[in-house]
C-alpha cells in the first residue's frame, strides 16, 4: 500500500481533509487513484507539503508526490 493510502487509513479521510483544506470527496478520490491530484504534480497546488507540516514531517512531501507521479504516469500509459 502507498505512503497517501496508509496516510488515509491511519487518521481517516476526516483528518486529511482538514489537513490540507479540501472535502472529503476529493480525499477519497485520491485515496481511490493512489496519488495526489495532478495539480499537485505540476506544482499549481500545494497538498504534499500541507500534510508534510501537518505530519510533523513523519510523510514527506516529496516522497508524495515521486509516489503520486508514478501512479499518475502508470495511469497515462493504460489509456
Amino acid at each position: 500500500m502507498n505512503l497517501l493510502k496508509n496516510l488515509i487509513n491511519q487518521n481517516g479521510v476526516c483528518t486529511v481533509s482538514k489537513m490540507v483544506g479540501v472535502s472529503h470527496t476529493s480525499i477519497r478520490k485520491w485515496y481511490q487513484r493512489g496519488r495526489l491530484p495532478r495539480t499537485d504534480i505540476t506544482g499549481e497546488t500545494q497538498y504534499a507539503k500541507l500534510i508534510e507540516k501537518a505530519t510533523d514531517g513523519a510523510v514527506r512531501a516529496q516522497d508524495l508526490l515521486d509516489e503520486s507521479l508514478k501512479e499518475y504516469k502508470k495511469k497515462r500509459k493504460r489509456k
